[in-house]
């Protein structure tokens, strides 16, 4: 996996390197992992509240769209959203 130099010289770097400075550069890394996983979170969550209306191709609001279709597209007051839904 790595040759006797590469762990000489890895060894070599911690040892040239402050405890604080290691601790400061895993932090700031964690921190940008954090953000990234936090802003994956939001736009799935963004994406999941909102589904497209099979009969017309518009974007509603999950909780929206069974009345949507029901009032614009005279569907039956017992659709269901998987029948309303594309893709779904």
């Amino acid at each position: 996996m790595f040759d006797d130099d590469e762990i000489a010289a890895y060894e070599q770097q911690l040892e040239d390197t402050s405890l604080k400075a290691l601790l400061i550069q895993q932090n700031a890394l964690l921190h940008s992992i954090l953000q990234e996983l936090q802003q994956d979170v939001v736009d799935a969550s963004d994406s999941d509240d909102r589904l497209v209306c099979d009969m017309c191709g518009e974007s509603y609001p999950r909780d929206e769209l069974v009345t949507h279709a029901i009032e614009s597209h005279k569907a039956p007051s017992d659709i269901s959203i998987e029948a309303v839904a594309r893709g779904e």
